[in-house]
């Protein structure tokens, strides 16, 4: 043909984007992507403008993903709505958040997230926003804080597994430290039934 007189690579390489393209305007079917949990219903999802399913064949085909670390990638950055199709993605009542963020202990949330000690953090680099990473550590029980930095068109976000003492002052600005501080519940023990002969004294 045509598009092979100009070498066998060359049309080859036109070949596979081609495919790409046509993988992205021609939804896959529901069970092709991210099975089983990601459903239909969550891959027509609206996260942001634009549905979960559409963000995940996006990244396939411009970031050349593999299905699954895409999935990861868009279930991360949108978990709220997306966070279902996620391979590795807990049950959905595990996901649901519990307890609220605040400014760690001096009342300053404008800096880098500090502890005690050495902090144990781990990078979630690829969340692209701040609402991404409070997800994010809300849906992992060992996250105690999140740091959140956007600087220059890059973003970083740093989950903290160790308590947050204090916040340390960033020269650049756009960083931001929160404390988790989850909800608790106190059961109260039910009263001890009288025994039968105190019942019967007090008679």
């Amino acid at each position: 043909s045509a598009c092979c007189s100009v070498g066998t690579r060359v049309c080859t390489g036109m070949h596979k984007r081609l495919l790409n393209l046509l993988a992205f305007l021609r939804p896959d079917p529901a069970s092709a992507i991210c099975a089983p949990r990601c459903t239909e219903s969550v891959l027509s999802a609206s996260a942001d403008g634009f549905s979960c399913g559409d963000r995940i064949r996006w990244v396939i085909a411009n970031l050349g993903l593999p299905e699954a670390e895409a999935c990861d990638q868009v279930g991360l950055e949108f978990l709220a709505v997306c966070g279902p199709c996620r391979p590795s993605a807990p049950a959905p009542s595990a996901i649901v958040p519990t307890g609220t963020f605040v400014a760690p202990p001096g009342g300053r949330s404008a800096g880098y997230c500090r502890s005690a000690g050495r902090s144990k953090y781990e990078t979630a680099a690829w969340l692209g926003t701040r609402k991404g990473c409070e997800a994010e550590c809300f849906a992992r029980s060992a996250c105690l804080a999140y740091e959140w930095g956007s600087a220059g068109g890059y973003t970083r976000c740093e989950l903290h597994s160790e308590p947050v003492t204090h916040v340390a002052p960033a020269p650049g600005g756009g960083v931001h430290c929160l404390a988790r501080t989850t909800a608790r519940t106190t059961a109260t023990a039910p009263a001890t039934p009288p025994s039968p002969a105190a019942t019967a004294t007090a008679v």
